[in-house]
């Protein structure tokens, strides 16, 4: 063989694992994609637990209903604070905002969502077995009202700590620190459709193959709750842009699209591909 067709054969081998290496770095969105996993099933947390004080009474003025799930407000103490329990029962559970869900969410609250200083601190610990799709969730979510801001508009401070998510492929950590702006429908308590939120801030966590990543939101994110349907559930983030980072790779670029589907796009180096939640 010559010294040529050797040399030929050598650029080749080389440079196709170059471009193998490459393409395998431009589109590992698995960081991306358990990030995505994650905000929504704490994002979620929001309806199931704004649901659950509806149909409770705020001021427990109503007994809760006998079918799963079952919502329970019990006085923590003298000063008002109290513990709301959403229980889903065993596994399976119940069909519930479009997902499969057992176990229970246990919410300690000070007053109406609504008011300002209103905490609610929701602790998910491993023996509430709480499930969402077959996955183990646990972790911590504390929202606040802060009250009005410069526009008139109420806002909230957000934090999730030590969020896990088990899966059968292993498991999700995520953190984060949120504000969110309510700008349309505070006025119209019964009529959460009119409902429109901007939110802002970042998080972090592992993946499920071990990278960590850093997201930074870039673009508000805009919740649009005209996007929900309390039996199929639906994602309500209807538009907005993060940016996520990792040691040893590009940073992507997550475009929440502008419209009410499950689609989130990620893109880096001009590439792009598309994530699809359920």
């Amino acid at each position: 063989m010559s010294r040529l067709v050797m040399l030929f054969i050598i650029f080749v081998a080389f440079t196709g694992c170059k471009d193998e290496s490459l393409e395998n770095s431009i589109f590992n969105i698995q960081a991306s994609t358990d990030h995505l996993i994650a905000e929504q099933i704490f994002n979620d947390l929001d309806r199931i637990i704004e649901e659950a004080c509806r149909f409770t009474g705020i001021n427990k003025k109503k007994n809760p209903i006998n079918e799963y799930p079952k919502w329970l407000v019990q006085d923590a103490d003298t000063s008002n604070h109290d513990t709301l329990t959403i229980d889903f029962g065993d596994v399976p559970g119940v069909l519930y905002h479009g997902k499969m869900r057992s176990g229970k969410i246990i919410t300690f609250f000070n007053g109406d969502y609504r008011n300002k200083g209103s905490v609610f601190s929701t602790i998910i610990s491993e023996e509430n077995r709480y499930q969402v799709s077959g996955n183990s969730i646990t972790g911590s979510r504390i929202i606040e009202n802060k009250g009005s801001n410069n526009g008139g508009n109420i806002y909230f401070s957000i934090e999730v700590e030590s969020a896990v998510v088990k899966t059968s492929e292993g498991s999700i950590n995520w953190s984060s620190s949120y504000q969110k702006e309510w700008i349309n429908g505070n006025d119209t308590y019964d009529n959460i459709y009119d409902d429109r939120y901007l939110v802002n801030g970042t998080s972090n966590g592992n993946a499920r193959n071990g990278d960590e990543f850093d997201v930074n939101i870039s673009q508000n994110l805009h919740i649009d709750l005209s996007c929900f349907d309390n039996i199929i559930g639906g994602y309500t983030i209807k538009k907005g842009e993060a940016i996520i980072s990792r040691s040893g790779y590009t940073e992507r670029i997550l475009s929440y699209g502008n419209s009410c589907d499950y689609n989130v796009s990620v893109t880096t180096e001009g590439n792009t591909r598309i994530i699809t939640l359920n």
